[in-house]
């Protein structure tokens, strides 16, 4: 989903297929609101793999392998999260909404706000004029 928040502005200038586009075409809502719905279901889905991950059985001696492996799975979310924020590709095009550019910058939540393994959220944001 990160790709297609990041990607939004280029993937309206060549177009491809986004998930932004495709919930403001089937759901009929304003792009604003395609985009912070995506938002929306990013940050629920990183909020529910943290409660899962904090609530795993015991694997009879493999607890270990098994927590590294999925703060492995984790570093890599986070990763992905901020390369598709920053990365040039994404810079080149900036998708513009009366007079507001659709970003998502990452915000970095931990502790009890996160209610389990630190996250890393894309929050939505409509202060940034073009």
């Amino acid at each position: 989903m990160g790709n297609d928040l990041g990607g939004l502005a280029k993937d309206i200038a060549n177009r491809w297929l986004n998930l932004v586009l495709v919930l403001e075409d089937r759901e009929a809502l304003p792009i604003e609101d395609a985009f912070r719905r995506v938002v929306a279901i990013h940050n629920a889905d990183i909020v529910a793999f943290d409660r899962l991950a904090a609530t795993l059985p015991s694997f009879a001696g493999d607890d270990e392998n098994v927590r590294r492996w999925v703060q492995a799975v984790r570093y890599n979310v986070h990763g992905f999260t901020l390369w598709e924020a920053t990365a040039q590709r994404y810079q080149e095009y900036k998708a513009i909404v009366v007079g507001t550019a659709l970003v998502a910058p990452v915000t970095y939540v931990s502790g009890a706000e996160a209610r389990a393994v630190d996250s890393v959220l894309i929050q939505p944001s409509t202060d940034l004029a073009a």
